[in-house]
């Protein structure tokens, strides 16, 4: 957007629409002046607001058109230093407020995903079964390489939570405050925790089905 239409955009609402777009646009100013020198990759026109955590961020890929809403937190951590861990995020994702993203290994979220507010991604595990560790148990990271795909085009639902492990198909509904942890087909809707597929699109009558036990 030019000055000359960002003022006149200005014009034409009202005081309290006029101090939101201030806001946006110092924040749309500072991903393009601040947070891009230090990602590994930012598309064009991507937007990053207010985030609580960046961690890494030379370990986290962005496509174009990519919008990080307020309070999210975006973590890459060198658990094992012999891993390549990184976030890759695709072009014309959406990631709403108080998102929790957590790598040691591998994220990859696909083109035109939605992932709602208050939800989590993670690929770590806290192992609990050494009674006789010092360390607290959330500073404790499992080292088994597990990984989180997103398919293109899936939404994540407010308050999901992606496990390590979890590989979600294309065109995947999963449901508000669902748990996934295992393989989601493409073209289907999971709820739950653990998140169960209950519809599929069928291709044949192009309808959703109710998916069959």
């Amino acid at each position: 957007m030019t000055i000359t239409a960002f003022l006149q955009k200005m014009r034409s609402r009202s005081l309290y629409d006029r101090g939101r777009l201030l806001g946006r646009w110092y924040w749309r100013v500072k991903t393009n002046l601040f947070y891009r020198c230090f990602f590994a990759r930012m598309g064009r026109n991507c937007l990053i607001e207010n985030p609580m955590t960046l961690n890494r961020p030379e370990r986290i890929y962005l496509g174009d058109d990519v919008t990080v809403q307020p309070g999210v937190r975006l973590e890459v951590v060198r658990s094992n230093p012999q891993r390549n861990a990184r976030i890759e995020i695709g072009s014309n994702v959406n990631i709403e407020q108080g998102v929790h993203m957590l790598c040691q290994n591998f994220i990859k979220i696909g083109d035109r995903v939605s992932i709602c507010a208050y939800s989590c991604v993670v690929d770590i595990d806290h192992p609990y079964a050494a009674v006789d560790d010092p360390r607290r148990i959330g500073d404790r990271h499992s080292d088994d390489g597990a990984t989180v795909v997103i398919g293109e085009n899936s939404f994540i639902g407010f308050g999901a939570t992606i496990l390590p492990g979890a590989q979600i198909g294309k065109h995947v509904v999963v449901g508000a405050r669902s748990v996934v942890s295992g393989v989601i087909p493409d073209y289907s809707v999971a709820v739950g925790a653990p998140a169960r597929v209950v519809r599929r699109y069928d291709f044949s009558s192009q309808s959703w089905k109710r998916a069959t036990q």
